[in-house]
């Protein structure tokens, strides 16, 4: 009886360690369209949260790497369910400045000439 309880009470913790541990993963952020503009492919890199990368489009080469947005981490906190990743990349209708938008629905506005980054409520 003694080996039964125990057992039992054993099958319970690793229970809710499991399914506490599962509810923390957050999914594989998906995959984002990049936009091509005057020869250059504009990116989202799955690896690296809030920035952009430029890549020649004929080269293959890297041009450059543009932050967007900083995620602030807290400790405490798992990494995975504060991660922040971009969710959609678009041109303006200018086609001048790339649109960027988060899984949080924030919405940036990145000028392709200047480089500036500007947060802006809608587009």
């Amino acid at each position: 009886m003694k080996k039964i309880t125990s057992f039992l009470i054993l099958f319970s913790l690793l229970l809710v360690i499991g399914i506490s541990q599962s509810d923390a993963k957050r999914k594989a952020a998906k995959a984002v369209e990049p936009v091509f503009f005057k020869g250059v492919e504009y990116r989202a890199p799955a690896l690296k949260m809030g920035y952009i990368e430029a890549w020649d489009f004929k080269t293959k080469a890297k041009l450059r790497e543009i932050q967007v947005y900083r995620v602030k981490m807290e400790s405490g906190l798992e990494k995975d369910v504060q991660d922040v990743f971009i969710s959609s990349l678009s041109l303006d209708q200018v086609g001048n400045c790339l649109l960027v938008k988060n899984e949080r629905e924030e919405k940036y506005r990145v000028d392709l000439e200047s480089r500036e980054v500007k947060r802006v409520r809608f587009w």
